[in-house]
């Protein structure tokens, strides 16, 4: 589904765009070029995509590698980039010349950048959300998706610092190939308008870039293997892409599920009995044992788990909100070889509007009483949540895991990259016009388990090699537009 959008926590006029250091005043009577002292620091080994910047060298907001383009943007105060009361335009002249690219108005034109990409960041159309255009000196602009440009964004929740990523290739508008493959240095700014004035900018900033790759980068291998005393769980939204989950279109999902080789998987956007998923994974994913599987199909939540499972607590628990309704929200306890394990599959509500956030803050803060209530005494050791949260701020993840570890800290959030890549992402729309964002989490006890692996499964980022050694096809994950996560758990050694 859909990523729901955060409100904006600032006016237009609180909004201070930040490149190069925040070195720039909002309200600048006269744009100034950025004087470049000293040497600039060295690129980082890899930028990170997760909304953390402590990778970034000090003063520095614009980075480059063979394959991506990376920029920092920061905010006066916490906001969201694509969903704000003005427009954020990063403006880049991709080879630093200003006879290529087009002559963008404004102050881009009295600091002579020749704009060869630009992207708006809330366009004040009323949409919300991105655009970008490839200029050209003819002053042709040529509309582009986020697909096409590969732009990621992070995080996907309302904050104050962004970092965002564009691929160096390949590129849908011819006259964007050289110039963002050639290792010219490269010179970019920001801009913020509010009913097409200008109200706040960034002095522009030059960086250096290698020579672009040749070809975009591709995993060659797949999931480690999981060892011997892991418990391996997957949290999947498995809701089909084109309105076609696994009841329709069991092949992929089935596919995925095999390669993966779960013990607990997690389901959300499933809308079948408890029955039918014990047989559907008996009949169609691959390995030892019988499945058992636990439901709630109103709600389109379940539990599949190669170990046996009971309640947790009552069955379902309750998790009525202050507000009225329930959660889609299911828990048990599943008796895994490793002691019992409180398991929770959920999916808090979607949706844009501020009401919509607060059923989300809602729900987050009714699961936790739930689960605690449920595990009062001598409860599970080993405790994991999984779902599709539609954050839209951070706040109802911390009120979901607070308190929630057997030694009453908050539980930790694995960090799932994207298999192959540095980047924290977990739903996409292909053909869409939204951004990739990072809406699936699993939430576990670290003072029970830490984390052997976790990542986000992408079989596009696959070589064919790799998709034939594990029997998968490139569209396999397709068939949701929310990616598996995977999280291998491994008990702590006393």
């Amino acid at each position: 589904m859909t990523p729901s959008s955060p409100r904006a926590a600032a006016t237009a006029a609180a909004i201070l765009i930040c490149l190069a250091g925040c070195a720039s005043s909002q309200h600048q009577s006269q744009p100034r070029p950025r004087q470049q002292a000293g040497a600039r620091p060295a690129v980082p080994a890899r930028v990170i995509l997760d909304g953390q910047t402590a990778e970034w060298p000090d003063g520095v907001a614009s980075l480059a590698d063979p394959n991506y383009l990376y920029f920092k943007v920061g905010l006066e105060s916490e906001a969201d980039l694509v969903h704000a009361p003005a427009t954020t335009t990063l403006l880049l002249d991709a080879d630093g010349r200003t006879n290529t690219g087009g002559r963008f108005p404004g102050l881009a034109a009295a600091m002579s950048l020749g704009v060869d990409l630009l992207i708006e960041f809330s366009p004040q159309d009323g949409t919300g959300g991105v655009r970008a255009f490839a200029l050209d000196s003819d002053g042709n602009r040529t509309p582009l998706t986020a697909e096409q440009i590969g732009l990621q964004v992070a995080p996907s929740y309302a904050s104050q610092w962004y970092e965002v990523r564009v691929s160096r290739l390949p590129w849908a508008a011819p006259a964007l190939t050289e110039v963002m493959a050639g290792s010219q240095s490269g010179r970019t700014m920001l801009e913020l308008t509010e009913n097409g004035t200008i109200v706040g900018w960034s002095d522009p900033e030059v960086f250096p870039k290698p020579a672009a790759a040749k070809a975009p980068a591709m995993f060659d291998a797949g999931v480690t293997a999981k060892q011997t005393g892991d418990i391996r769980v997957v949290s999947w939204n498995v809701g089909g892409a084109a309105g076609q989950g696994p009841e329709t279109n069991a092949r992929p999902f089935a596919n995925v599920l095999t390669a993966l080789s779960p013990d607990i998987i997690l389901v959300q956007g499933w809308k079948s009995d408890a029955a039918t998923l014990q047989a559907w994974c008996t009949a169609l994913v691959t390995g030892e044992g019988e499945w058992h599987a636990r439901s709630l199909p109103e709600a389109g939540v379940g539990i599949i788990s190669r170990f046996p499972m009971d309640a947790l607590g009552t069955d379902p628990l309750s998790a009525a909100t202050e507000t009225g309704g329930a959660p889609r929200f299911i828990a048990a306890t599943v008796h895994t070889p490793l002691g019992d394990a409180a398991v929770a599959s959920i999916s808090l509500a979607p949706g844009e509007s501020p009401d919509m956030e607060a059923q989300r803050a809602a729900q987050a803060a009714a699961i936790n009483r739930a689960l605690k209530s449920a595990l009062t005494g001598s409860g599970p050791g080993l405790r994991v949540i999984g779902g599709d949260l539609n954050l839209a701020l951070r706040g109802p993840l911390d009120t979901l895991r607070a308190g929630l570890d057997d030694d009453g800290t908050d539980l930790t959030v694995a960090d799932a990259f994207v298999l192959g890549d540095s980047v924290l992402s977990t739903w996409r729309q292909p053909g869409g016009s939204a951004l990739p964002a990072r809406v699936d989490y699993v939430l576990f006890s670290d003072a029970f388990a830490t984390t052997a692996q976790a990542l986000a499964f992408d079989t596009t980022r696959l070589t064919e090699g790799a998709l034939a050694r594990i029997g998968l096809d490139r569209g396999d994950t397709g068939a949701s537009e929310h990616l598996p996560i995977v999280v291998d758990l491994r008990p702590r050694t006393p």
